[in-house]
């Protein structure tokens, strides 16, 4: 018996990952934390599809995100909420709704509809109210809030390098929106 057992573990042993694989995350918890702050926070505001689609836009010319960086360590997480938030379907009971506001108010949807600087102005508000508001969600300590808050501003220099070596990305835009958005509740 205790042969057969050996066997089977060294069979097996082929399909276990390695130590230093089951060690790694694959995203950390300051991705996580970001995507899922704008996945809720597009659901409870209830963005509507076009609203996300104008978040999401990308300039026909250059190809980029006229909103977010593409290789930004904060820009991906949420560019990745948003686009699951945007693939989501209709809820399967009766019900005409697939999310829990109402919406975007008026003057952050024509703030998305606007000029570059205002549009990354509404992208900054968004961010930053959702992230706030995770982080209450989950109660975070002030010691994590502090965690947070070294590691978003890591993420934001990454960022910054980013757009900066890529000008075709957000229109130009000298400031990443979505950088300050993460950055702007700990800033108070």
């Amino acid at each position: 018996m205790k042969g057969r057992l050996t066997l089977l573990a060294l069979l097996f042993a082929g399909f276990a990952p390695a130590q230093e694989e089951k060690e790694r995350e694959p995203f950390d918890r300051y991705h996580r934390t970001i995507f899922f702050a704008v996945l809720e926070g597009a659901f409870e505001d209830g963005i509507a599809d076009e609203d996300v689609d104008l978040i999401l836009a990308v300039d026909p010319e250059t190809k980029r995100y006229r909103n977010f960086v593409y290789s930004c360590p904060i820009c991906m997480p949420a560019i990745d909420a948003l686009k699951t938030y945007r693939n989501r379907g209709m809820w399967p009971y009766k019900s005409v709704l697939n999310a829990f506001g109402l919406g975007l108010d008026p003057v952050l949807r024509a703030g998305l509809r606007a000029d570059r600087d205002t549009r990354q102005r509404a992208v900054q508000s968004l961010l930053e109210r959702w992230i706030e508001r995770r982080l209450d969600l989950v109660r975070a300590t002030d010691g994590e809030r502090a965690d947070y808050a070294r590691a978003f501003a890591e993420m934001r220099k990454q960022g910054m390098e980013a757009l900066r070596a890529d000008r075709g990305a957000m229109d130009g835009a000298p400031r990443c929106a979505a950088c300050d958005g993460a950055n702007d509740p700990f800033t108070r």
